[in-house]
């Protein structure tokens, strides 16, 4: 089969750049690595809005880059923080219809031969599912995390609320007519699987890391920790600041990202009078990030303990190990999974003496702290952009080839 204009593909995607969560992350990565590949993406987001609250600027309706067609979709976002359930609904919704009707012309004006949907949101898939089916392309659901179950587990609803059963069919519905499933973790299929009927075709694709734009720098400075990514609700941040006060004087902590949590959080750090010592930021730029890491001493992902939670694949353990930045994190499931597989820092309770101990063994003993740091950059490399681009690539056409036998 030709590479060349038949490489077209169509992703259904509410969250994309401007956009700095896990979800528009992955569908930016997602992109890059298909366009790496030679497929020209189709894209659909809304516009920016998300984490809920942030003041974004209006981005173009259409944009246009190397094998990139960015095309927005008009939804209803909520404009305050932690908005109402009806109000994220009406948002979700909105999007899933537009999303539906505009997916349908690009994949028939552009003879578009795959239909990829990310999720979460739920009513996403529904979409997905729409244009598949109407067109009969096959359906690829890239499952990115276990976004319905988070939110009963962390008290956001009621696991027989009426939106959820709603948002359960809705899923349900769109994995039975899906012909692959792309995934973020072995523990988001093992959950979706007691709901959801599974593809037999299901790939590992995560999002990665490109090693070429990691800066290489002479020293760090172990005293430095950051945080990197979602100022969200299956974080607990408290630990931290408590460490932080236990910390010799001379630890700094950077949070480098935004969310739900990030009024509350800005005010904890002022009551306690760690504004000289915590700081809060945010970037859009890849390579600020990283190099943000690559000075950094050790990278920090305090996720809540729930089991439930289990499924969170925190992709910034990936970012910190490829940056050579050994971690210290909390969490079960996936979190625990890839401290022990990688030993690439340290896993610890959220007690936080727990945090002040682990910080203090990596940043003051040089030979553990260059034995995680190498561990972790080789468990690291199996996750770099060249790697799931080829596996994406394979995926797809082999979708397109048993389509066409």
């Amino acid at each position: 089969m030709a590479a060349g204009p038949e490489k077209k593909v169509l992703l259904i995607c509410p969250h994309f750049p401007p956009e700095f969560i896990a979800g528009a992350t992955y569908t930016k990565t997602l992109t890059d690595n298909l366009r790496s590949k030679g497929w020209t993406v189709y894209a659909t987001p809304s516009q920016p809005a998300f984490p809920f609250g942030t003041q974004f600027k209006r981005a173009p309706w259409r944009e246009s880059g190397e094998r990139l067609e960015v095309r927005r979709v008009p939804s209803f976002p909520p404009r305050r923080k932690d908005p109402p359930t009806w109000h994220r609904m009406l948002h979700f919704l909105a999007y899933m219809i537009f999303a539906s009707i505009l997916g349908v012309f690009l994949v028939l004006r552009h003879r578009i031969r795959v239909v990829i949907v990310s999720s979460p949101p739920e009513p996403v898939l529904l979409a997905g599912s729409f244009v598949a089916a109407l067109t009969r392309r096959p359906l690829v659901i890239a499952a990115r995390d276990t976004w319905l179950e988070n939110a009963v587990t962390l008290g956001f609803a009621k696991e027989n609320a009426g939106w959820v059963r709603l948002f359960r069919w809705m899923r349900a519905r769109a994995f039975r007519r899906a012909s692959a499933v792309f995934t973020t973790s072995n523990e988001v299929l093992r959950v979706l699987s007691k709901t959801c009927p599974i593809p037999s075709r299901t790939y590992l694709i995560t999002n990665g890391f490109d090693p070429s734009r990691i800066p290489r720098l002479e020293k760090r400075d172990l005293r430095e920790l950051v945080y990197l990514g979602n100022l969200g609700h299956a974080y607990a941040f408290d630990p931290l600041l408590e460490a932080m006060q236990r910390l010799p004087p001379t630890y700094r902590l950077r949070f480098v990202g935004r969310g739900d949590q990030e009024d509350a959080l800005r005010a904890k750090i002022h009551a306690l009078g760690l504004a000289g010592r915590v700081s809060m930021e945010s970037t859009d730029s890849k390579d600020q990030i990283f190099a943000m890491l690559a000075s950094a001493g050790l990278g920090l992902s305090p996720l809540k303990e729930d089991p439930r939670l289990g499924g969170v694949l925190p992709i910034k353990l990936i970012e910190y190990m490829g940056c050579g930045l050994p971690f210290v994190a909390s969490g079960a499931g996936e979190t625990a999974r890839i401290a022990t597989e990688s030993q690439g820092g340290r896993l610890v309770s959220l007690e936080p003496q727990a945090w002040v101990d682990a910080i203090l063994f990596l940043s003051t003993n040089e030979e553990q702290y260059e034995v995680a740091s190498a561990r972790g950059r080789s468990y690291a490399k199996a996750f770099e952009t060249p790697t799931i681009a080829e596996l994406t690539d394979r995926a797809l056409m082999d979708l397109i080839e048993r389509r066409s036998a």
